[in-house]
């Protein structure tokens, strides 16, 4: 996978946020807390994954600001 389409398939992955805080939204407020609580788990292991990614020479200037767009997003979906 080259870096443009690796960053691609990033960005995409980004915009599935939006689309999942609005269903998060539609659920009840117990199915909701638990959503959050397996999304608050997984963010560990996402953020080792980023770090990694960024640390690659080259790579964190074409990313970085999609893995920080993906860090808002997972922060939103982790107040939901």
């Amino acid at each position: 996978m080259s870096p443009a389409s690796g960053n691609q398939a990033l960005s995409n992955f980004a915009g599935e946020f939006a689309r999942l805080n609005k269903l998060i939204d539609q659920l009840s407020p117990d199915v909701r807390k638990t959503v959050v609580i397996a999304i608050v788990a997984t963010r560990p292991t996402l953020d080792q994954l980023f770090d990694k990614a960024l640390a690659i020479p080259g790579v964190s200037a074409l990313i970085k600001p999609t893995v920080d767009s993906v860090r808002f997003e997972f922060d939103t979906l982790s107040t939901a």
